[in-house]
């Protein structure tokens, strides 16, 4: 007990001084500049309109297209289209006023890796078409910053392997076009891409032995292996992949190969093209029955055969001309884009 009168001191003390801080946060003065913050968002929000509203201004100057969010009371742009316009490497400045930017066509300029240093802050862009441009190895690394990049097509570009290095960290990447000089080595850098619902191979150098590579994209939905190397013996890395709904398939195919496929029963569009198939291989597609579009010109294959096979897939149209989905050009410029039947 003889602690009790210095107990109720500091229990004073200390409850004077809350009263007193009540009493400051309190007074008017306390609540002066409580406004401040919301001028200070408005001078910014301003800023950021003029930039917008300049970046667009030279885009449109430079030949460009930019579509705004309509659905956004601020209305931001968030496409631009720059297809088919030489020389606008500097000119790519001006997007980086652009933050809310998500889609970007810049395919069959003539960009260069110099200009898509300008576009490391872009980190809402969600669609990159580099198509047919003159990125090479070096420029991709510019890209690593732009993680939610779900499209980014390459095909046409001086990308190699060593380029495939800086896709790594773009995990969020769900459709991918990759350019020719691609092989086996390159492949190996997607591993992580887990995301990936479409991959395009087409006439790249890879072969049977760089698919194990994509046994473990479960997500992909849709393949193209058309004008690989790619035979028989790869195709069973595609076994676990049954998620699949599309896939193309190089010439090298024969009996042997389609028997890998007999699992992939969500197959809806299967191109044959022209491969060394004969009536026992189509067997192997009779379980299939999921597919609406099969691409076949077999040279081996009776009209029996067929007969056969469309019997067992009643529902499948058999073409024996080749043909690409219509969304394989989604980045291409108005021009190209083939028209849907």
């Amino acid at each position: 007990m003889r602690n009790l009168p210095f107990l109720l001191l500091v229990g004073s003390v200390l409850l004077i001084g809350c009263d007193k801080l009540q009493a400051v946060e309190d007074s008017p003065d306390a609540t002066k500049g409580k406004d401040i913050p919301s001028d200070v968002d408005d001078a910014a929000a301003t800023i950021e309109k003029q930039k917008q509203d300049a970046a667009v201004a030279a885009i449109r100057k430079l030949g460009g297209t930019v579509t705004f969010d309509e659905k956004n009371p601020a209305k931001p742009p968030i496409a631009v289209d720059l297809s088919l316009l030489p020389g606008i490497d500097g000119g790519l400045e001006h997007l980086q006023g652009l933050t809310s930017l998500q889609t970007l066509d810049l395919s069959l300029s003539k960009v260069t890796d110099a200009g898509l240093e300008h576009l490391n802050g872009l980190t809402s862009l969600q669609k990159l078409s580099l198509w047919k441009t003159n990125v090479t190895d070096a420029g991709l690394g510019h890209l690593k910053r732009l993680t939610n990049l779900q499209t980014l097509l390459l095909y046409g570009t001086d990308v190699t392997d060593a380029g495939l290095v800086h896709l790594e960290g773009l995990t969020s990447l769900q459709k991918l076009d990759l350019p020719t000089d691609v092989t086996d080595a390159g492949l190996e850098h997607l591993r992580g891409l887990t995301s990936l619902q479409t991959l395009n191979l087409s006439d790249t150098k890879v072969t049977d032995a760089g698919l194990v590579h994509l046994k473990g994209l479960t997500n992909l939905r849709t393949l193209y292996l058309s004008g690989t190397n790619v035979a028989d013996a790869g195709l069973v890395n595609l076994k676990g992949l049954t998620s699949l709904q599309d896939l193309y398939l190089p010439p090298n195919v024969t009996d042997a190969g389609l028997e890998h496929l007999k699992g992939l029963t969500s197959l809806e569009t299967l191109g044959l093209g022209r491969p060394n198939v004969t009536e026992a291989g189509l067997e192997h597609l009779k379980g299939l029955t999921s597919l609406r579009t099969l691409y076949l010109d077999a040279a081996k294959v009776t009209d029996g055969g067929m007969k056969g096979l469309q019997s067992a897939l009643p529902k499948c149209r058999i073409r024996t001309e080749w043909g690409w989905p219509v969304e394989f050009f989604e980045f291409l410029p108005q021009l190209t884009r083939p028209q849907r039947e």
